[in-house]
């Protein structure tokens, strides 16, 4: 083989090489940003998310689904809802700073069931057993995008209607004043 040959070959596999490895880095990078916190005021996606949300609510209460199946109502003007998801480390964060905090039953778990992601009760029970919840969880399972909403956020009763508190520090502040 000659040497022209060689070096030719040496720098398509070069290329091929750094080609993976940006498409690798990209796709860390974007799961990142896709589960990176939402702090309040951040940013206007996240915010018209939530304004969406707020306004398609009816009641205080919000349709979800207990961990065997069953339809059930939750009123968060009883109890603040905490909305995480199993997939979102700062969702875990969360979970061990509530019940590190002893706020872990100040408030309803419900897990999203975003549109594509494939959610199981076991690895939701992995999550929280993870940080020592022994806890009933639900599941809420948006029904258009105009449901969906930025993980972890809370929702709490606020004179009748829907407020959100949104970020994981935020919310343990929120709940430790609430709680007192």
């Amino acid at each position: 083989m000659s040497k022209r040959l060689r070096i030719i070959i040496f720098g398509l596999c070069a290329c091929v090489i750094l080609c993976a490895a940006f498409i690798i880095y990209w796709r860390h990078h974007l799961e990142v940003l896709r589960s990176a916190p939402v702090k309040a005021g951040e940013t206007f996606r996240a915010q018209s998310y939530i304004n969406n949300f707020l306004s398609s609510l009816n009641s205080t209460k919000i349709a979800v689904t207990d961990s065997s199946g069953k339809d059930l109502d939750l009123n968060f003007a009883t109890k603040p809802i905490l909305f995480f998801a199993w997939w979102c480390p700062h969702c875990s964060d969360l979970l061990g700073k509530l019940n590190k905090e002893g706020l872990i039953n100040s408030v309803y778990l419900v897990n999203i069931d975003y549109p594509g992601m494939k959610n199981s009760n076991a690895k939701i029970i992995s999550d929280l057993v993870s940080h020592g919840i022994n806890a009933n969880y639900y599941i809420y399972k948006p029904s258009n995008a105009k449901d969906e909403i930025p993980v972890p956020v809370l929702l709490y009763n606020n004179k009748g209607k829907g407020s959100c508190v949104i970020g994981d520090d935020v919310i343990v502040k929120f709940l430790s004043k609430s709680d007192k």
